[in-house]
């Protein structure tokens, strides 16, 4: 996407909205996905979803939230981690994130991520370590990074690229 980048984050806390992965893995079994407090909106139990054809399997399709109409994502399908069958009871959490373009301006995007319903928060001053992407067995263009923390590999998703159709698919190469 040329042009544009994602700005900083909402909120400078070390304080975060941990969900824990439901895949059903070994690879995924302490695996959590990690928001800041300032890109998460909304958590719901429930949101009606319009299926929209012709959409990659990991777009859920549509739905209405507050007055957008916003895409809905399953977060682990879209990493790679999870066939999106998980028998976990599933939540919708609305994120943002801020986009910066060198044409219009700032904007901020909303879409809908179809996650696991155990989520929590967490404190995370003190990671371990910073692993690979490659580590984790998910795409890096995908993610903003990837971290070990005690037994557990947080991994903060890339909120602007989970959209990018053009630029984060596996070309078979």
């Amino acid at each position: 996407m040329a042009g544009k980048h994602e700005t900083a984050d909402q909120g400078c806390s070390d304080r975060m909205v941990a969900v824990r992965s439901a895949a059903g893995t070994p690879e995924a079994e302490n695996m959590m996905y990690i928001f800041t407090t300032g890109q998460v909106e909304d958590v719901l139990a429930d949101l009606p979803v319009c299926p929209v054809p012709f959409t990659p399997p990991f777009v859920c399709g549509v739905c209405k939230w507050r007055k957008y109409v916003v895409p809905v994502i399953d977060l682990e399908q879209r990493l790679g981690v999870g066939l999106g069958n998980s028998k976990t009871q599933r939540r919708f959490m609305v994120v943002r994130t801020a986009v910066a373009d060198d044409e219009i301006g700032s904007r901020m995007f909303h879409y809908v991520l179809k996650v696991s319903d155990r989520i929590s928060t967490l404190d995370i001053s003190g990671s371990d370590s910073i692993l690979s992407g490659e580590v984790s067995g998910i795409n890096g263009m995908l993610t903003r990074g990837v971290f070990r923390y005690g037994d557990d590999m947080l991994v903060a998703p890339n909120l602007l690229t989970l959209l990018d159709m053009e630029n984060c698919f596996d070309k078979g190469e």
